[in-house]
């Protein structure tokens, strides 16, 4: 490669890692955490850096044992860093966004060459899904960045022939486990079927997956703080294999979405949505993405060339497994965006090649497009046009500028617990289901005994119902509305 081309390479790589750095960066904290998600994670965190156990995670002191700790710990860094408050609590997910950024870009660059490194990674940074994405707290940006370094360590193990990359494989697998349990194994239903391809066409030449010092990792890594508490509480085997992973494909309740056919309304408008702006470009381009589609899908191209089986496999049999599964939602599906950004990229390079598309400025044109628009969504979802009841950065600045009280203690009437309330307030809050106006009542007289102001939140359709019971017990209220059907009852003992 000569000089010039080197340069240019080193250009386009730093273009696309300052894209993905400021297009992640940008408007980060200002929309505030929501529920039910990004609350329950960033308040999970929260208690483990107040409490300073961070092997047990506990929700509203009680334990919490739904999901492994990496992402708990990731977001626990950010709070440590910058404080309880949105932006710490996102901190991790734009590092998550701009490392998978790149691992795109070496994927590509070890499956193909230095132009669809570049085009891949530029799809990946400017597609709405996988953006957006890296503005809300949950496992799914971290797991995409495990899982696009295991797919790079697995194909450089296939390209050099090296067995220390493939434990790097199972290492990155067993980080992909610690963030989200069995989902983070989906990247093998790629990597088997190309292995064993691979081993039939090429024997020896290409080293076995399946390895005793990869095994031992992956165990060591992914497996080795299930062992640890489940010695520690046995009950949480039945737990874990018996909900958190047969329960996912065999009982209906308590998980979202579980029909089969809400797979078809969630995850086929997310991959086609999700992909924009290069999804519309390559139906504007239809016959010519249609003739590489045909030509890369063909039986002599998918097995001759074993990235296209790869391509091909991965986001097929997951989507396969996703379908099946009870609980769904579209962040689920955010690691599939690795191989369809990869499989863009190509198909733009192809473009370029054909002349399809005249120059590569035009493709990165659209891709500043894509990230300005992006940005300016997460901009508009900071303000006050954009008003979701379930912001609870602004609910709780609403409470705080109902009460006029120095101290007052806040207890919330609701059905559901609002973890990211807790978040911002920096406590565990008291939750009172609607219909318990007793125990509603004798809180807000021990309120008063401890000298505090007692603020009751609630939703609207129950104010009557709480006003009465208070007013009954001896207890003069006052009703704000707050914003978005959410009301403060403020709470005065009559003399």
């Amino acid at each position: 490669m000569s000089t010039q081309s080197k340069t240019s390479s080193r250009r386009q790589f730093l273009f696309v890692v300052l894209l993905a750095l400021l297009a992640s960066i940008a408007f980060q904290g200002s929309r505030g955490l929501y529920e039910t998600t990004e609350g329950r994670y960033a308040e999970v965190a929260r208690e483990m850096l107040r409490s300073g156990n961070y092997l047990e995670p506990t929700l509203l002191g009680l334990p919490h044992w739904s999901k492994p700790p990496l992402t708990y710990w990731a977001i626990a860094l950010g709070l440590k860093i910058f404080g309880v408050n949105t932006w710490g609590a996102r901190f991790y997910l734009v590092i998550s966004f701009v490392l998978t950024v790149i691992c795109v870009w070496k994927i590509a660059q070890t499956l193909w060459d230095k132009k669809s490194a570049y085009l891949s990674a530029l799809v990946y940074t400017s597609s709405l899904m996988p953006l957006v994405s890296s503005n809300v707290v949950s496992t799914d940006t971290l797991l995409a960045l495990w899982e696009a370094l295991a797919i790079f360590a697995f194909w450089k193990a296939v390209r050099t022939q090296s067995k220390r990359w493939t434990v790097l494989v199972w290492l990155f697998l067993g980080m992909s486990f610690m963030t989200k349990g069995y989902p983070g194994l989906l990247p093998l239903l790629g990597m088997i079927p190309t292995q064993i391809y691979l081993r039939k066409t090429r024997g020896a030449q290409v080293p076995r997956l399946l390895i005793a010092s990869g095994m031992l990792t992956f165990i060591a890594v992914g497996l080795g703080w299930y062992i640890f508490e489940a010695i520690k509480h046995p009950y949480l085997v039945p737990y874990w294999l018996g909900y958190e992973v047969v329960g996912r494909f065999s009982e209906e309740s308590e998980f979202h979405n579980p029909h089969f056919y809400q797979a078809f309304e969630i995850y086929i408008p997310t991959l086609i949505f999700g992909t924009l702006p290069w999804s519309a470009l390559l139906a504007c381009k239809f016959k010519a993405t249609k003739d590489i589609v045909k030509s890369a899908l063909s039986k002599n191209a998918l097995f001759k060339n074993p990235q296209n089986l790869f391509l091909f496999s991965y986001p097929l049999l997951s989507l396969v497994l996703f379908f099946m599964a009870k609980s769904k939602l579209q962040l689920y599906i955010l690691p599939l965006f690795l191989p369809l950004s990869l499989t863009m990229g190509r198909a733009l390079a192809a473009f370029l090649d054909l002349n399809v598309i005249k120059k590569i400025s035009t493709i990165r044109i659209l891709a500043i497009s894509g990230c300005i628009f992006i940005v300016a969504l997460k901009a508009l979802s900071g303000t006050s046009v954009v008003s979701s009841p379930h912001d609870m950065k602004r609910l709780s600045a609403c409470i705080d500028e109902a009460v006029a009280a120095r101290s007052f203690q806040l207890l919330v009437v609701y059905d559901k617990k609002l973890n990211g309330l807790a978040f911002y307030r920096d406590e565990i809050l008291d939750h009172i289901n609607p219909g318990m106006s007793e125990q509603l009542s004798e809180k807000v007289i021990a309120a008063f005994r401890n000298g505090k102001t007692p603020a009751v939140l609630l939703r609207a359709d129950n104010v009557d119902l709480v006003s009465d019971a208070l007013r009954r017990s001896g207890i003069s209220v006052t009703v704000k509305d707050l914003y978005g059907g959410w009301m403060l009852i403020t709470c005065e003992q009559r003399s």
